[in-house]
């Protein structure tokens, strides 16, 4: 399992948690602060394969917890990691 792929299963995981039900507010709020922090990992690392891609672009698309791709800084980081990753690969077979 590549490493964004992991920090998409830990994320879907926290994600789970945040919505159970009868959680005191210190726990909605180290859930929720875990929540932001995978997905400023999954947004500043680079994608080293197509899947990378697709779970960065998924990452963007599908906010479980609201929120939408150009809501955060980093969001943007995370696009152009994407489109760079995409131009080299498709030099890489266009040569």
């Amino acid at each position: 399992m590549s490493r964004l792929s992991a920090l998409e299963h830990e994320f879907h995981k926290a994600c789970a948690a945040f919505r159970e039900p009868d959680r005191a507010d210190a726990a909605y709020d180290a859930i929720y602060s875990r929540v932001d922090e995978l997905l400023g990992t999954i947004n500043n690392t680079p994608p080293a394969s197509i899947g990378g891609c697709v779970t960065k672009l998924r990452a963007l698309v599908n906010r479980e917890l609201g929120g939408a791709a150009g809501d955060r800084d980093d969001d943007v980081t995370s696009l152009r990691q994407v489109l760079a990753f995409l131009e080299d690969f498709d030099r890489l077979y266009r040569s």
